[in-house]
């Protein structure tokens, strides 16, 4: 079996490199929780269009939407009554018809992400915990109860935040800041890691390590002045 190669130390200007226009990219946090902004202004800067977004909550990706960057998004919350505002760049181009977007609950999206990094391509849920907002409109009685073939997510790209890394690309987290990132880790072809804090090699206990190196492609460490 051929060895992954090793983890990329990369720039902000090289951190997204080779990303094509109609990909598919996971971006991690949730609010201003363990996101990845400065990946997020990165992406901005590659001029990538037609890009399908998977995001828990889409204000972080406001600056997509400004852009005209994104033709879909899967998210759970749509807008951020009071934050972003009415005006949003998401509603706009939503009410525009420059975007279409899939409303998932949070439970859902995180397990449909799961799934998609484990392998598994579909999964029935119960209906009555769906309500209006299901991937499919397939269904099967099962044990006696209606269910739903709910379709896994992945992506061709994940930006994730992690508020520990170490250049190996081994990453942990603190409290909340783990939240969708580590699925997301698991869910994407190529994973790029917006590290908060660098650790050396070994500083990171084993222990402690969430998300190991050999599935991280590439890591934006702070910068040295910051």
């Amino acid at each position: 079996m051929a060895a992954n190669p090793p983890t990329e130390i990369v720039s902000v200007e090289t951190a997204l490199a080779g990303i094509d226009d109609g990909a598919t990219v996971m971006i991690g946090g949730w609010g201003d929780c363990g996101t990845p902004f400065r990946l997020i202004e990165a992406l901005v800067a590659t001029g990538v269009q037609g890009l399908t977004v998977i995001i828990t909550g889409s204000a972080p990706a406001e600056p997509l939407f400004d852009a005209g960057m994104v033709t879909h998004i899967i998210t759970s919350f749509g807008s951020y009554a009071g934050r972003v505002g009415a005006a949003s760049a998401f509603e706009r181009r939503f009410k525009e018809g420059s975007m279409t977007a899939e409303l998932c609950s949070q439970g859902m999206l995180a397990e449909r992400i799961r799934a998609g990094g484990a392998g598994i391509p579909a999964f029935f849920v119960e209906e009555h915990l769906l309500g209006r907002f299901r991937s499919t409109e397939e269904t099967r009685v099962i044990h006696g109860k209606s269910c739903v073939l709910e379709t896994a997510l992945r992506a061709d790209v994940a930006i994730i935040g992690a508020s520990m890394a170490d250049p190996l690309g081994n990453l942990s987290w603190i409290n909340g800041e783990r939240n969708f990132n580590d699925p997301m880790a698991y869910a994407a072809d190529m994973v790029v890691v917006e590290a908060f804090e660098r650790y050396e090699v070994g500083w990171l206990p084993a222990e402690h390590v969430m998300v190991p190196g050999f599935v991280v492609d590439r890591v934006l460490f702070p910068d040295d002045d910051e």
